[in-house]
């Protein structure tokens, strides 16, 4: 039987990789613009279709939908001789074949991929999981870091991009809802920043830059130097703060929480001490209980925000819905916020939490 050409005529190879001819300095003509498609690496089909290709320590890697891979490309062997001396040899730029490094997990998402000197972050949405390939293999972040869930629950988002800042060593991870921080410095992820729905991020020498297209007019877009201007202005608006701290300790014990301590200083933008401001929100919350109070601050008259030296003082407020319940758990959710600041820094340099069994 004869197939019908519509049907069985290729027009598409998405597992194939090809390359162009070796450039030379001085031509006339690019040859890396002239595609021969003479030279050609094809893939495991059964792992997707190529999605990227990154380079990383000089190797080449593609990410396939359920699978990475190292292109073997002008790789490099020392064999050594019968006097102890090691020669190198070269294959003369060529390309040998691939090595999977992995045909679990993959990559579906390009914009989610990100090279740094560390190592490459990338999403893997079937997995649900935000990975690095560096020099101590595959690492699962999410897991090892303790964002799982919260990765899990953005794993399928298309605006998912990923970003890096070389001067401060942090790595973005951007959806339209959602921009999460991550220290190379510390290892770890570090907070949750109002940089979400930003188009892209970049370094321009010393500088760090955010290009954000106006949501009214979709025409426009704006240039945005970070770290600059006015605090908690993000893109043109006054942001609220917070920090959400966890209190597990002891977790077998049921206790009922009493009240908090903690340092923090605020300075104005000329970097002045304001000794009277601080946090003006708490929240506590736990799985069946929820308290939130306003901050007020009186040196003289009864508040329920007390500072004596540099130790500022807050109970710890009830369950809203009885309002004679304590809070009473073996852990608790204790979220301290600015909902309402100017153009103001704070620092805030340690917590305690103090509760009876």
């Amino acid at each position: 039987r004869i197939l019908d050409s519509d049907i069985s005529k290729r027009s598409t190879f998405p597992n194939t990789i090809t390359w162009s001819k070796e450039k030379h300095s001085g031509e006339d003509i690019d040859t890396w613009t002239n595609i021969t498609m003479a030279n050609t690496l094809d893939l495991d089909g059964t792992k997707g279709k190529v999605n990227k290709l990154v380079t990383f320590n000089e190797q080449i890697f593609a990410f396939q939908d359920k699978g990475i891979s190292n292109v073997l490309f002008n790789n490099r062997v020392q064999i050594p001789v019968s006097d102890g001396v090691p020669i190198e040899i070269t294959n003369g730029y060529k390309v040998e074949g691939s090595r999977y490094i992995s045909t679990e997990l993959g990559c579906q998402n390009k914009y989610s991929i990100q090279v740094t000197p560390s190592g490459i972050y990338f999403l893997d949405s079937e997995s649900g999981g935000i990975y690095l390939l560096g020099g101590k293999g595959l690492t699962n972040l999410s897991t090892n870091k303790g964002f799982d869930i919260w990765t899990k629950e953005v794993a399928y988002d298309s605006t998912f991009k990923t970003f890096y800042d070389k001067n401060n060593k942090d790595v973005y991870f951007i959806t339209k809802d959602y921009c999460l921080g991550y220290s190379e410095k510390l290892e770890q992820f570090t907070s949750f920043y109002d940089y979400n729905g930003v188009d892209t991020m970049f370094n321009v020498d010393s500088n760090f830059f955010a290009i954000k297209y106006d949501s009214i007019n979709s025409e426009q877009s704006s240039v945005w130097v970070q770290f600059k201007g006015e605090y908690n202005n993000i893109f043109g608006e006054i942001k609220p703060y917070s920090i959400t701290y966890i209190e597990n300790d002891e977790p077998l014990v049921d206790k009922v929480f009493n009240n908090i301590e903690y340092r923090a200083d605020v300075f104005d933008s000329n970097n002045n001490y304001l000794a009277n401001k601080s946090f003006d929100t708490i929240t506590v919350w736990n799985e069946y209980q929820r308290g939130e109070e306003a901050l007020v601050f009186s040196g003289y008259k009864p508040s329920n925000l007390k500072k004596k030296f540099r130790m500022w003082r807050v109970n710890i407020p009830r369950d809203s819905t009885k309002k004679l319940d304590r809070m009473r758990n073996p852990w608790l959710f204790i979220k301290l916020s600015k909902e309402n600041p100017s153009n103001e820094r704070m620092e805030l340099h340690d917590m305690v939490v103090h509760y009876f069994q």
